[in-house]
């Protein structure tokens, strides 16, 4: 069997090693490994945002030499651009849109080129709805150029060789949105990768089959999978699930950031009443899950959770009995736009609106209500362990665990509100999920080391992984990579100098 591998995105993360170390073992197995890199042919990417060659050169040298130091003589290796200079320029064309909602929706040869566009440029900016100006349009249509070519390569590619398995990074963002797409379509297998660690800091493999790292049922496979193919005890599997609660109550890192480090314990809104029934809503980040797939924008109650917000406190403001209480999502501190600030000019006498900086204590919030409405957060699934009933009105990954509640109605979402001493779904699936991002009990990488290696330098915190050295030295692998990323990625000889910000 012929395989492709596609290697790109050298710098920041630990994909190349990943792939490598695919390479090595589809080699060892005896199959036909095809290695094609990306290069400045077809644009930027996550980590070259800003499109500067430079970055590209940097980014090429270092696949280099990986594939040099790595991998055996003989294996077939060819860059894009060999096979992006046989495109036509009359073979790309250009597509037409106005607004946010006509790019999302265009689409080339099966493949959604404007939920990659989107999902790169959110991912870079947090910006939900930009305005569509000459900066942006220039930005945009760079990436849909660069899905349309990567589609064309690729597609050229399966009807030579026909690769009976395709090796790529995430599938979300416009870099690899072709590779899934086609694949999906064409019914070619697929390994999608991503780098993923531990509470310990341990890099564990996430190796999706014909599925993305996005989907809510391949990761509710996993958390089965781990969960029961450990060599942990019972009590200490067990011992590790529950560790993932408390260290995300005590302010203790379990595998994310921490959101409440700066928040006071046990400290509650100073209008908390007790004498009314307490109903605690917590939002998420809505940049974070926008345009990553269609089960995710299918899987959202209202179109956007500030309409879900109004609507409830809307239906509920001559209810005396009901008071809400919004926490915003800490992760929301840094962003300047309507998503994040129009949530503060709610202005309602049942509503009561933590901002996201506040050091009131989401655990103390979350202890008090009688229920909790979520919009898919890790705080639902949390909410659930410390026994509370859940409403969810969004996508989340914990939702197959039929633990919360999941209103298809209007009606059903104001009869769970309205339900006194609504029950706790609770069941011990919480506790896979937990186990999942706590325990070592994960596949590793068999050939190459990608353990993350963390340095710090003047005040700064380098990182890298084990495999990633210059001149025998993460130290000054990382020192160059992001320095570079940090300091000059968008400086001359960039495409891009900066991107557009604004909002429609």
């Amino acid at each position: 069997m012929k395989i492709l591998i596609y290697i790109a995105e050298t710098g920041l993360n630990s994909s190349v090693g990943i792939h490598l170390d695919i390479a090595l073992e589809q080699i060892r197995q005896g199959n036909e490994v095809f290695i094609l890199n990306c290069d400045q042919s077809i644009g930027g990417c996550m980590e070259n945002p800003y499109w500067n060659p430079l970055f590209c050169k940097l980014c090429m040298a270092f696949q280099k030499k990986d594939m040099k130091h790595f991998l055996p003589k003989g294996v077939e290796q060819h860059w894009m651009k060999e096979f992006v200079k046989q495109l036509k320029e009359e073979d790309i064309p250009k597509l037409q849109y106005d607004t946010v909602k006509e790019l999302r929706a265009l689409t080339f040869h099966g493949v959604d080129i404007g939920m990659g566009v989107m999902s790169t440029y959110i991912s870079q900016t947090r910006n939900l709805n930009p305005e569509i100006n000459e900066k942006s349009r220039a930005y945009f249509d760079a990436l849909i150029r660069e899905q349309i070519v990567t589609a064309l390569v690729f597609e050229r590619l399966q009807k030579k060789h026909g690769f009976g398995l395709v090796v790529f990074q995430n599938g979300r963002g416009a870099q690899f949105k072709p590779f899934f797409n086609i694949c999906k379509n064409l019914k070619i297998d697929f390994i999608c990768t991503e780098d993923m660690c531990n509470a310990k800091g341990d890099s564990f493999l996430t190796h999706f089959y014909n599925d993305i790292p996005h989907s809510i049922a391949a990761n509710n496979q996993k958390y089965v999978e781990c969960w029961e193919h450990t060599k942990d005890s019972d009590n200490e599997r067990e011992k590790i699930a529950r560790s993932f609660f408390e260290n995300r109550r005590n302010a203790v890192f379990a595998g994310d950031t921490i959101y409440v480090k700066d928040q006071v314990q046990g400290q509650m809104p100073e209008e908390w009443k007790n004498d009314v029934e307490n109903i605690v809503i917590f939002n998420s980040s809505e940049d974070e899950f926008s345009a990553v797939s269609k089960e995710f924008d299918d899987g959202a109650f209202f179109p956007s959770q500030i309409e879900g917000i109004k609507s409830i406190v809307e239906h509920y403001k001559h209810d005396k009995t009901k008071h809400f209480t919004l926490r915003v999502h800490p992760n929301l501190k840094k962003v300047s736009y309507k998503y994040h600030l129009d949530l503060y000019n709610l202005n309602y006498s049942n509503l009561t609106v933590v901002r996201s900086n506040s050091p009131i204590s989401t655990y103390a919030l979350m202890d008090a209500a009688s229920k909790i409405i979520v919009f898919g957060s890790t705080t639902g699934i949390e909410s659930v362990y410390w026994k509370k009933p859940v409403i969810c009105l969004a996508a989340a990954y914990y939702k197959p665990m039929n633990i919360t509640y999941n209103p298809k109605t209007m009606e059903e979402l104001w009869k769970y509100i309205d339900t006194p001493e609504l029950a706790c779904l609770y069941s011990d699936d919480v506790l896979k999920y937990g186990y999942y991002y706590m325990s070592s009990n994960h596949e590793k990488t068999k050939y190459i080391k990608t353990d993350r290696v963390r340095l710090n330098f003047c005040s700064h915190t380098l990182q890298c992984y084990n495999y990633q050295k210059l001149f025998g030295s993460n130290f000054l692998y990382a020192l160059l990579i992001q320095g570079f990323y940090r300091w000059l990625r968008n400086k001359f000889p960039a495409k891009f100098k900066s991107l557009s910000l604004k909002e429609a």
